[in-house]
């Protein structure tokens, strides 16, 4: 009896090491788990986001068609996409809409390249414009839409304009003017005539394309100017007790005289002036003014150039 006693303790004392064997195993290891090696997100390199419209910059330049409507345009810059814009107004500079500018690259794309900078505008209409724009090498081209903008054709523009850098002005050849050129103003009825604004308002003119220049006068502070006639004109310029003043001349840029003050005092700068008759547009930073009597009188227009 004693010998089953005996076997049945040396039974429950391996059961009981057994047991606290597994117990002792079956632990979570408290050893310390490796650091697990920090990784970078492997991703495709982001796409390029796609170009989106951007302001116009530049010269603000204002032109008149054959009928009376008012163009604008923001003059650009060839050495950057997206900056030169064309506008065009049918009710006197109180709202405008965007013309469609020649596109030089696939019209296809969401914001396709077109001419980089704008040299001339020369409207006959809403839908008949002819301009002189640069590409990206500031190379100058002729365009001409008879759809408004919708689409163009390439073609020869022989038209007085301004080089990118002012340093040369031209219809057929472009020449040097002797200065660094603001402006070029032609003459509608004797097309080998012009004028040209220097920028430091001395004024010179041509009778022979380009041939020979000759010092008309001088306006300090202009920043434009237009002639209806050989000897008339006018000019927007900052003047000494006027911001803003307009100035008229009767003997082809040899003297002028003051006629109005559109602004007494502004930070902003005269930029561009036109005249069709009695009606005057002045251009100054990213606002428009007109007058109705030749220049002596000025409003407000209702469309301020968004700056």
């Amino acid at each position: 009896m004693r010998r089953v006693a005996v076997v049945v303790v040396a039974l429950l004392l391996a059961v009981e090491v057994f047991v606290a064997y597994r117990v002792i195993t079956d632990q979570p290891s408290t050893a310390a788990a490796p650091t697990p090696t920090p990784t970078t997100a492997t991703t495709s390199a982001e796409p390029e986001p796609t170009p989106t419209a951007v302001g116009p910059t530049g010269a603000i330049n204002l032109w008149f068609a054959e009928d009376g409507r008012l163009f604008r345009s923001w003059r650009g810059t060839c050495s950057t996409p997206r900056r030169a814009r064309l506008d065009m107004s049918s009710d006197a500079g109180i709202t405008f809409d965007e013309v469609g500018l020649p596109v030089l690259g696939d019209p296809d794309e969401a914001f396709p390249e077109t001419v980089r900078a704008i040299l001339g505008v020369y409207p006959e209409s809403d839908q008949d414009i002819a301009i002189l724009a640069s590409d990206e090498k500031c190379q100058t081209h002729g365009y001409r839409t008879t759809d408004g903008g919708t689409s163009w054709e390439e073609t020869d523009v022989l038209r007085w304009h301004v080089n990118a850098d002012g340093s040369e002005v031209g219809r057929v050849d472009m020449t040097e003017p002797g200065c660094t050129a603001l402006t070029v103003v032609p003459l509608r009825d004797s097309p080998q005539n012009a004028k040209v604004l220097c920028s430091d308002g001395t004024v010179v003119g041509t009778n022979d394309d380009g041939g020979e220049w000759t010092v008309l006068g001088e306006l300090a502070g202009a920043a434009d100017m237009t002639f209806t006639s050989l000897r008339d004109g006018l000019a927007v310029r900052r003047g000494n007790t006027c911001a803003v003043e307009v100035m008229d001349t009767a003997d082809a840029a040899g003297s002028w005289d003051s006629i109005s003050c559109v602004l007494e005092e502004t930070d902003l700068e005269p930029q561009s002036i036109a005249q069709l008759g009695d009606r005057v547009f002045v251009q100054v930073g990213g606002d428009l003014y007109r007058s109705d009597d030749g220049g002596h009188g000025w409003m407000k227009a209702d469309d301020p150039v968004e700056r």
